[in-house]
C-alpha cells in the first residue's frame, strides 16, 4: 500500500475509498452517498476480495463491516483491520458495526480503528466522520514531516539531539574531526560515546581508511597487548602464527579504544610509547613499525581520580587528552527524549505503532533514564512487544526498571496537563454516574458523540466499577 509521503494534499475528490460490506443492498446506498459527497469509491462484499484490493490498490479511507464472508465472523473484518493498519499508516479505518458487535468496534478503536458507525447507518454523521478523518490523516502526514526535518537538522552521523548540550558536542565533534589529533570522550555508560567517535572519524579525513574499536575491558592483559600490537609466532603458549594487532590493521585510520580506564599498568606503557613515536613492536619481536593512526579513547571512570590513585599514568592521559569531548547523560538532555523516542521507534518499524500517547510521553520524560540513550532503546524495543500493532504505546507498556511512583515529583504538585486529564475524567465519571452508567444520555450531555465519549473512556481508562451505581426498586 501507498506509503504516506506519497499522498497528495487530500482533498475529496482525490480521496479514495474501500467500502467492505456484505449487504448488497447497504453497499450500494453507501457508494451512492460517498459518490455523491465527491469520494473515490471501491466497494467489495467479501473478505478475500477485500484482502486483494488492499494488496493491490492504495486507500485513504476503509469503511469495514467487521462480519464478512465466507465464515460471516468478525474475524474477517478484524483481519483485514489489522493488515491495514500493518502495511499503511495513515489510512484511516472506520468501522462499521451491528448491535451485537459494539464491544468489539470499541476494541478494534483500541488497536487503531478511526471511529465506528452502529447500523442502520447514520449518512450524516458518516459525513463528518469521514470529514475528521481526513483532516486526522492531514494533521498526522504535516506532523510527520515537521518531525522528519526536525531529525534532520538534530542529526550528526548516527547521533541525535537538539538540546544545547548535544549541539555544543556537535560544534567539539566538527572542530576535532578537523584536526588530526587524538581526543579521549567521557561520559556514562550508554550514552553514546562510540558513536561520538564513530562522527568524529566519518567527519575526518581519515575517513576512507578503517575504523576500529577495541574494547579494553573484554580482553585479559596478554590478550589485550596482542590485539592491540600483534605478536611473531611462538612468541607465547598459544602463539602457532604471526598475527598483526589492530594499530598495524588500522594504518592511516581511526583506532578507538574504548573504556581506557581499564587498561593494565603494563600495557599503558606500550600504548604510551606508540602514541609518542608512532611506532609498536609486536610481541616476541624487535622490529620497530611505523604506524600512522588517530587514537580516540572512551571512558566512563573518573580518569583523574584512577591518575591520582596510580592506576592511571598522567603522561598517557596528556597524550591522549589533546582534545577532550564529554558526552551529557541523557537525564540532562531533557528536549532529547522525545526525540530519541520517536526515533527508535521509527527504527524499529514504526509503521506499526501511532506512537506515544501523552501519558506515555510524560512517563518518558518523568525517568531518570540511568542507563542512558543504551535504556531509552531497550524500553522501547520491549515496549513494541506489548503494545497492539496499529495503536498508541501506553504507559503501562513502558517498563522501567525503577518504580514509577519513586519517580514521581515529591512537591505533591501536577503538572497542567496531569491537572487537565484528571480534571477531564473526574467530569466524565460524575456524568456517567448521574446517567446510571447510559453512555448516551452521557455523550448527549457532555455534548460530544457517542463513539468520542467511548474514546475518552478509554483513553483515560475509566472501569464501569468506578461510575457504580445502586439500581433502584
Amino acid at each position: 500500500m501507498q506509503s504516506a509521503q506519497e499522498y497528495p494534499e487530500l482533498e475529496k475528490a482525490k480521496t479514495r475509498v474501500l467500502v467492505v460490506e456484505d449487504d448488497a443492498s447497504l453497499c450500494r446506498i453507501l457508494e451512492s452517498f460517498l459518490r455523491q459527497e465527491a469520494y473515490q469509491v471501491t466497494s467489495c462484499n467479501t473478505a478475500p476480495e477485500a484482502s486483494e484490493r488492499l494488496k493491490a490498490e492504495s486507500f485513504h479511507l476503509v469503511l469495514l463491516d467487521l462480519a464478512l464472508p465466507p465464515t460471516n465472523n468478525v474475524s474477517e473484518g478484524l483481519a483485514l483491520m489489522e493488515y491495514c493498519l500493518r502495511s499503511a499508516k495513515h489510512t484511516k479505518i472506520v468501522i462499521i458495526s451491528g448491535e451485537g458487535t459494539v464491544d468489539t468496534a470499541m476494541a478494534c478503536i483500541r488497536q487503531g480503528a478511526e471511529d465506528y458507525l452502529v447500523k442502520p447507518i447514520d449518512l450524516a454523521k458518516l459525513s463528518v466522520i469521514f470529514e475528521r478523518a481526513l483532516q486526522r490523516q492531514k494533521l498526522e502526514q504535516w506532523t510527520e514531516t515537521i518531525q522528519s526535518e526536525r531529525v534532520r537538522k538534530a542529526r550528526l552521523g548516527r547521533l541525535l539531539g537538539q538540546s544545547f548540550l548535544m549541539q555544543r558536542v556537535y560544534a567539539k565533534i566538527r572542530h576535532a574531526a578537523e584536526r588530526d589529533a587524538n581526543v579521549l570522550i567521557l561520559g556514562e555508560s550508554g550514552t553514546g560515546k562510540g558513536l561520538v567517535a564513530e562522527t568524529i572519524h566519518d567527519l575526518s579525513k581519515r575517513r576512507d581508511k578503517p575504523f576500529v574499536k577495541v574494547n579494553c575491558t573484554a580482553l585479559s592483559e596478554g590478550l589485550l597487548e596482542s590485539e592491540l600490537f600483534g605478536h611473531r609466532k611462538g612468541s607465547f603458549t598459544g602463539a602457532i602464527q604471526h598475527r598483526i594487532g589492530k594499530f598495524e590493521f588500522t594504518n592511516g585510520g581511526t583506532l578507538f579504544l574504548d573504556e581506557i580506564g581499564e587498561i593494565p599498568p603494563q600495557v599503558q606503557s606500550k600504548l604510551l610509547h606508540a602514541v609518542e613515536d608512532k611506532e609498536i613492536q609486536r610481541i616476541g619481536g624487535n622490529q620497530a613499525i611505523q604506524v600512522d593512526i588517530r587514537i580516540i579513547a572512551a571512558t566512563n571512570s573518573n580518569i583523574k581520580e584512577l591518575m591520582n590513585k596510580k592506576r592511571f599514568r598522567a603522561d598517557l592521559y596528556y597524550r591522549l587528552n589533546t582534545t577532550m569531548i564529554t558526552v551529557p547523560p541523557l537525564r540532562t538532555r531533557d528536549r532529547d527524549i522525545q526525540l530519541l523516542a520517536d526515533e527508535c521507534l521509527r527504527e524499529f518499524n514504526h509503521y506499526r505503532y501511532k506512537g506515544f500517547s501523552l501519558p506515555a510521553s510524560e512517563r518518558l520524560m518523568q525517568h531518570d533514564w540511568p542507563g542512558n540513550v543504551r535504556e531509552l532503546r531497550s524500553v522501547i524495543y520491549r515496549a513494541m512487544g506489548g503494545a497492539p500493532e496499529g495503536g498508541w504505546i501506553e504507559p503501562q507498556h513502558l517498563e522501567m526498571d525503577t518504580d514509577p511512583e519513586e519517580e514521581a515529583p515529591q512537591s505533591g504538585l501536577r503538572s497542567l496537563q496531569e491537572s487537565l486529564t484528571h480534571y477531564e475524567r473526574l467530569v466524565i465519571l460524575t456524568a456517567l454516574s448521574r446517567n446510571r452508567g447510559n453512555v448516551s444520555k452521557t455523550a448527549e450531555e457532555l455534548r460530544i458523540t457517542r463513539s468520542g465519549l467511548h474514546k475518552k473512556i478509554i483513553r483515560l481508562h475509566i472501569r464501569k466499577e468506578e461510575y457504580a451505581y445502586e439500581e433502584k426498586g
